[in-house]
């Protein structure tokens, strides 16, 4: 073969070896790249060092370590923790430290979620963080832990020369039905939440100077606005009973369920529950101990004179025609309401439960004035019905007369100890009728029923111990009273 294509058969192979190795050599490079590239990235994401662009309350925290982070942020904070702020009001003035009113800055939390961003997801998101962060950087508040009690002992210290109670506007119905109203009164109330706020400021901020003390109106729960716009303008139904004025701690009690009462506004459609409203009768609350009924019998018992405001307000509720849910009678007559017409409650088993079907919000009325209570049932209503009501006796129980002889008294004589009571089972009717002629009649709750009370009748036999010398005669039974007598009506 020529030499001249010996040269150049042998220089086609080395062009083509060299062309066939160009790919590799371009992969190896890129590969080379890749590697320094995550060698480069991994190194960074493995830093332990905040990463840069973050501060905490303006302070930068950027590339250092957590316990470099933390000596950073006390020194910065820890002297404007101490450093006085006076807040001022209608020419008075209250200066504290932001240590003093009870914060402390949180500097463990804000350097965890510093710490953390750049390092949660995947290693793209991480990188992506860090690049976010370096180029626009990341603020993050400084949080403060608030000891409760120094901060309510400062707060409580301004609360009692600036705040204002609001004042409800208060509706009265006096015996005839003639509703009167007293006025609201918007109140002041101190903003804890944004003094708190202007303490951190100060912190995070600095500045001199003197901060207007911050408060806001505190409305009444029931305004004047309400009682025209709802609107609270008839008694739908009143009630009044006596008591003994004179029986000073069933009185209290009374006073005390009939406050608890007054002004309670039942929203339409709403359901009232008197042991809700009135609470438990404890002696924590102020209750004391009065006669009670108690199977069959009077005995002592915190709170009584209760169930003479509930049998009261069930009352005015029957009379307004309201739906009756839930009531029980004693088990001895009441002498303050006609019969069948009592409610007997026990917190926490026996309730008086009453509903409100007018579409109008009512408020209740409750007031003393001598020895009457009167509790009227304020709302709205369109047309207000002629209200009855009739007690059907279904069973009439004569009484038992028992005679026990008694050596102390002079024979020949006797004493009632214990005044004879018939028995009743009845049915409470309630008739509505409404100006337009048309009308209902419905029974009020099941049959009630009242056991018969015993007469007892002390008679003298005489004693020698006592001057007397007659021997104890047998005991003589005594026929019941006369049933029809008794069941007349």
């Amino acid at each position: 073969m020529p030499s001249s294509e010996k040269t150049k058969t042998k220089a086609t192979g080395y062009g083509l070896r060299a062309l066939l190795n160009w790919p590799s050599l371009v992969l190896f490079t890129i590969l080379l790249m890749i590697g320094g590239v995550s060698g480069y990235t991994y190194a960074r994401l493995a830093d332990d060092r905040i990463v840069s662009g973050i501060s905490v309350g303006g302070a930068s925290i950027a590339l250092m370590h957590r316990a470099e982070a933390r000596q950073a942020l006390k020194s910065r904070f820890d002297r404007p923790m101490h450093r006085p702020v006076t807040f001022a009001r209608d020419g008075r003035a209250w200066t504290v430290t932001p240590a003093a009113a009870g914060l402390t800055p949180d500097y463990q939390t804000a350097i965890a979620q510093a710490w953390l961003i750049g390092r949660q997801g995947s290693l793209l998101d991480r990188y992506r963080a860090r690049r976010r962060a370096g180029r626009d950087g990341v603020a993050i508040a400084l949080a403060f832990f608030a000891n409760q009690a120094r901060w309510n002992e400062f707060c409580l210290s301004i609360e009692k020369v600036v705040a204002q109670q609001p004042v409800n506007a208060h509706i009265t119905v006096d015996t005839a039905g003639t509703i009167g109203a007293k006025p609201s009164r918007s109140g002041l109330r101190l903003d804890r939440q944004q003094m708190a706020l202007f303490l951190k400021k100060a912190v995070s901020e600095g500045g001199d100077g003197v901060i207007s003390l911050p408060v806001t109106k505190a409305s009444p729960e029931l305004s004047d606005a309400d009682i025209t716009g709802w609107p609270l303008d008839c008694v739908l139904g009143v009630y009044t009973t006596k008591f003994s004025a004179g029986d000073v701690t069933r009185t209290h009690n009374l006073q005390m369920a009939a406050a608890a009462l007054d002004n309670k506004v039942i929203s339409p459609v709403g359901v009232f529950s008197f042991n809700n409203a009135v609470g438990p009768r404890v002696p924590d609350k102020g209750y004391l101990e009065a006669p009670v009924i108690s199977e069959n019998q009077l005995i002592l018992g915190v709170g009584g004179g209760v169930c003479q405001v509930s049998g009261t307000l069930f009352n005015a509720a029957l009379l307004a025609n309201l739906p009756i849910k839930e009531r029980s009678n004693h088990s001895l007559l009441s002498t303050y309401v006609p019969l069948g017409r009592d409610a007997t409650v026990v917190y926490g088993s026996v309730d008086f439960v009453f509903g409100n079907d007018t579409g109008y919000p009512l408020l209740i009325a409750a007031s003393i004035t001598g020895s009457r209570l009167t509790i009227a049932l304020v709302g709205h209503r369109m047309a207000d019905p002629l209200v009855e009501l009739y007690v059907e006796k279904k069973t009439v129980i004569p009484f038992e007369t028992f005679t026990e002889n008694d050596p102390s008294l002079v024979a020949g004589t006797s004493v009632v100890t214990q005044q004879g009571q018939p028995g009743y089972e009845i049915q409470l009717w309630r008739t509505a009728t409404w100006p337009d002629g048309h009308g209902e009649r419905m029974a009020i709750g099941d049959i009630c029923s009242y056991p018969p009370i015993a007469e007892i009748i002390k008679r003298g036999i005489g004693s020698p111990r006592y001057g007397g010398n007659m021997p104890p005669p047998a005991l003589e039974p005594q026929a019941p009273a006369d049933t029809a007598a008794a069941s007349g009506g």
